[in-house]
């Protein structure tokens, strides 16, 4: 039937009527169909009957598939889910016992096999596939994954290292002043990495300005701004109107407890527009001799 091992007579048809010989023998040419297995033939005459087991082969390898379930992983960790080659004949048959060579790239992000390399061989089975266990190395980003049987080489399976959980936080734009009453001219920038130095996106950062009654700023709203792909977020920051030097924090969660960076300004006094007698005023003295104060 459609879909399963068999095949057809000389008449293109799968039952066949015809006359024994002298010999008593009836031969039929017999044609295997697209589908691969095993199956049995019967030959009837009367109330008796014959069975033939028969078995249609797969052809030779034409297609190799790579696919895993999983597309992604964190860095330095295993993918959930195997890669998975399946090598197929033209007519979509497995092909057991090919030899299938797994390869990720050598550099940048990429991982390793179960040879702790980034290239593995290995044969398919009876349903025409071979697995392999895959694990992230410690760089994040995109890559591609392929393998090939023989000549043939499959599709490029994407695959993503994920970067781990922010570890490091390092600030840029201190130490920085400015004139009172106006704003910083370089923004304050954080940069937010996981343990192997790549940048964690998306983070929250929080920041906070030094609070007193004297020297501080204002920062921009919102002031828990988020990480981008490059793991850097940042905030600008106006100098109130009190000289002096003041320290402004970023600061993310972690699972350790929090980390933070912190920033160090100054703001400077502006040009001069009072003047007024701070002492010494209402003094008298001789003639000829120097006031006292």
């Amino acid at each position: 039937g459609s879909g399963v091992a068999s095949g057809m007579f000389s008449n293109s048809t799968n039952i066949i009527t015809a006359t024994t010989n002298t010999s008593g023998q009836l031969p039929e040419g017999f044609t295997a169909n697209t589908h691969a297995g095993t199956y049995t033939v019967t030959a009837s005459f009367g109330g008796a009957s014959t069975l033939f087991t028969l078995t249609n082969n797969p052809a030779a390898a034409a297609t190799v598939a790579l696919t895993s379930v999983a597309s992604s992983a964190t860095v330095n960790t295993p993918f959930s889910s195997m890669l998975v080659a399946t090598v197929d004949d033209q007519f979509g048959n497995p092909v057991s016992g090919s030899n299938v060579t797994f390869a990720a790239p050598t550099s940048g992000p990429s991982g390793t096999f179960g040879n702790t390399t980034a290239t593995i061989s290995g044969t398919t089975n009876a349903s025409g596939q071979v697995s392999e266990a895959f694990t992230a190395n410690t760089v994040a980003g995109s890559y591609a994954v392929t393998a090939t049987a023989g000549s043939l080489s499959s599709n490029s399976l994407n695959l993503t290292n994920n970067p781990g959980a922010a570890a490091r936080i390092t600030a840029s734009g201190t130490p920085q002043n400015t004139t009172v009453g106006t704003a910083f001219a370089s923004p304050l920038v954080v940069t937010v990495l996981d343990s192997f130095g790549n940048p964690v996106s998306p983070q929250t950062v929080t920041f906070t300005a030094q609070t007193s009654s004297g020297a501080t700023g204002t920062l921009a709203s919102p002031t828990t701004p988020t990480t981008d792909a490059n793991g850097q977020a940042s905030d600008t920051i106006t100098a109130n109107t009190h000289a002096g030097a003041y320290t402004v924090t970023a600061t993310i969660p972690t699972t350790a407890g929090p980390l933070s960076t912190f920033f160090n300004l100054t703001n400077t006094a502006g040009a001069a527009n009072s003047i007024a007698v701070a002492s010494g005023s209402g003094q008298n003295t001789t003639v000829g001799r120097a006031f006292a104060n």
